[in-house]
């Protein structure tokens, strides 16, 4: 598997493309609504910094979750609960450089469940759901499908990374 090193300038490059990508995601303006957390989109940015983890390594995958995270904290179009993310994405990032090497689709699903869990936990603990949307079986239906929507994204990104850098011989290539 394709690995970029932050001991790079390519790989700090990388690291401040998923920064912005994570941020410009996290705008788009076709981000829905959450339809269980009131003020609260949609995360279609969540795979960024698992994606960073699993090529980058955890060192990139921490920075990319706790500065994307931070950074879309202060853009006015994001949520105002993004704050409370920073700990899930940066956990996601982390977990996904340290498992990266032993299973790939498991590790992604594995990140996005342990993100989900930490999410769902700074919710309860700052008072923005309640505790009785627990029970509440279409929200585990929506977070089944944002796990794999996430995963296959994730896959996908990897797939195309792949694709676009070739090994030949010590040198990397970009087609």
């Amino acid at each position: 598997m394709y690995s970029i090193s932050l001991r790079t300038r390519r790989g700090w490059i990388f690291t401040i493309g998923f920064i912005a990508l994570y941020i410009l995601l996290g705008n788009a303006r076709s981000a829905r609504p959450n339809p269980f957390i009131p003020g609260e989109m949609i995360a279609v940015n969540v795979f960024i910094p698992v994606v960073a983890g699993l090529l980058g390594g955890w060192k990139m995958g921490i920075l990319v979750g706790f500065f994307g995270t931070m950074l879309n904290t202060l853009t006015p179009v994001d949520s105002n609960l993004e704050f409370l993310l920073l700990l899930p994405n940066t956990v996601a990032g982390l977990l996904a450089g340290m498992l990266r090497k032993h299973f790939f689709a498991a590790t992604a699903a594995i990140c996005f469940v342990v993100a989900h869990i930490l999410r769902l936990g700074s919710y309860l603990i700052f008072d923005r759901i309640e505790l009785s949307l627990l029970s509440n079986p279409n929200l585990w239906k929506s977070i089944a499908f944002q796990i794999i929507f996430a995963v296959v994204n994730v896959m996908l990104i990897i797939f195309v990374f792949r694709i676009g850098f070739s090994t030949n011989g010590n040198k990397r290539t970009i087609h």
